[in-house]
């Protein structure tokens, strides 16, 4: 089902897209996905319900029916923070687990740094080591590199950054991604408004 993943992703992504406030990265990471045939957006901002056409919008008390996530084309938008039951990271480690369930999709999850903590940064970490067992492709957006947990961090594919100015965020990105001169840490201090991201890439180990 390479197909559901569009022509921008591929079985077996893990992505992140980060960026400080007004750099451009939700507007980049929306598209990035914006082809693919089935994708679940975790939505903290009510922010995505507006970008997203033809969606299936819920929250967890209300997950839509096994016959919409049986299509071979969905979008499903998840807003967050809806449930009396339940806390935002909560509500993350369900839609994680309905994702792993359904499979072969994308689960697109905005601003990591409000629910990566406790079960939900275990749901996080999950997702990168186990999701691709079940074709699920991450996509995972913050605005800062420390609030992707360091076992995100460290089993990415690939990581779109636009500016990182915080020296904790730039010794983030140091510790995993910096090799060369400059690094990829320094490149995205330098980064300037209306540059594409600045891109590492995980080496293919096998074809």
């Amino acid at each position: 089902m390479a197909g559901v993943y569009g022509p921008d992703l591929k079985r077996g992504d893990h992505r992140l897209v980060i960026g400080v406030p007004g750099s451009g990265k939700s507007y980049y990471a929306i598209r990035l996905v914006a082809k693919a045939h089935r994708v679940i957006y975790f939505d903290t901002t009510g922010e995505l319900e507006e970008e997203v056409r033809h969606a299936t919008v819920c929250d967890v008390e209300h997950w839509p029916s096994a016959k919409v996530t049986r299509e071979p084309y969905f979008r499903i938008v998840v807003r967050a923070e809806q449930s009396h039951e339940r806390d935002v990271g909560d509500e993350f480690v369900y839609v994680a687990q309905r994702a792993r369930d359904i499979g072969d999709l994308v689960l697109y999850a905005d601003e990591v740094g409000d629910y990566n903590r406790g079960p939900a940064e275990r749901a996080l970490k999950m997702m990168h080591r186990n999701g691709h067992k079940q074709g699920v492709v991450t996509v995972f957006v913050s605005q800062r590199a420390v609030d992707i947990p360091l076992g995100c961090r460290a089993t990415a594919t690939r990581v779109d950054s636009f500016l990182q100015d915080s020296e904790d965020d730039l010794k983030a990105l140091r510790e995993v991604y910096d090799p060369g001169s400059p690094g990829f840490a320094e490149r995205v201090r330098a980064w300037q408004p209306k540059q594409p991201p600045i891109t590492w890439e995980r080496k293919q180990l096998y074809t």
